[in-house]
């Protein structure tokens, strides 16, 4: 039993075409459908929530009143460090998710978001690191903006799956995305435009069945689905393509195969 299995593992840590890896991704969310949404749905559930709270004091207030600006002020303040908190829980354990089952040792939800405390503070604040170095460079020159989200891209993964620190996951990277950056460049072109078009079909529906008041608050309602349903594919996409620059770069395959054959041996040596 343990020999196929671990042939099966060895079958997936292998150079992927853009298309595998896809597959390979939606094959994952399918197979983890209800783990992977709940966990996209958590940090978009928080600022949606937030956003609630701003438009129901916004709609009760006169429109020239100090409290709309102090409410909008106040969201503004609260959003951001509470938004990237979200999301640091909900990529830590879609990765942890992700790295689980991709190696055939799947985990249930609650072990994964469990074991994914640790790297909270970490992956928060490397979000806002990314987030305004990116931004950085696009209002300097959009060019280096784009080579800044390029090299970042598999940051996340890095943090989580080789235990570093923001800045060390930024570097490295860096070094895994050198040489691939258009074959990145590929994958987030992909990526818009499918979302691009699961949102936007989502909401023409809405808007074609239903009137103008109740499809205004419905598209708001899909789009925050869509956005829900649709991010945690293209976070497994890049936690694949990081162990795809691995096997690439370091024959990762190579170094698991070592460590599952030594972890072997070493399990029947205790049992002798």
């Amino acid at each position: 039993m343990e020999q196929p299995q671990r042939s099966a593992i060895f079958a997936v840590l292998r150079p992927l075409s853009l298309g595998e890896l896809l597959d390979r991704a939606f094959g994952l969310y399918r197979n983890h459908f209800v783990s992977f949404f709940v966990i996209g749905l958590f940090p978009r559930g928080v600022a949606f929530a937030i956003a609630l709270w701003a438009d129901s004091v916004y709609l009760r207030t006169p429109r020239l009143s100090g409290s709309v600006f102090v409410t909008v002020f106040v969201q503004r303040i609260i959003t951001l460090p509470v938004y990237m908190i979200a999301l640091a829980v909900s990529h830590a354990a879609t990765m942890l998710v992700v790295s689980s089952a991709y190696l055939q040792r799947p985990i249930q939800l609650r072990e994964a978001c469990a074991k994914a405390k640790p790297y909270f503070v970490t992956l928060a604040w490397l979000a806002m690191q990314t987030t305004v170095r990116v931004l950085l460079g696009f209002i300097l020159f959009v060019i280096p903006g784009v080579f800044l989200t390029l090299n970042y891209s598999v940051s996340v993964p890095a943090a989580v799956f080789e235990n570093l620190k923001a800045s060390k996951a930024l570097e490295r990277s860096t070094q895994l995305t050198e040489g691939y950056r258009g074959r990145i460049f590929g994958l987030y072109c992909i990526s818009g435009l499918i979302s691009y078009a699961v949102s936007a079909g989502a909401r023409y529906l809405v808007r074609r069945s239903l009137s103008v008041f109740s499809g205004t608050v419905l598209v708001e309602l899909t789009r925050f689905l869509t956005s829900a349903l649709i991010t945690p594919a293209f976070l497994i996409a890049f936690a694949l393509i990081y162990y795809d620059l691995r096997v690439r770069k370091e024959a990762f395959d190579l170094q698991f195969m070592a460590a599952s054959l030594d972890a072997s041996e070493a399990a029947k040596a205790a049992k002798a």
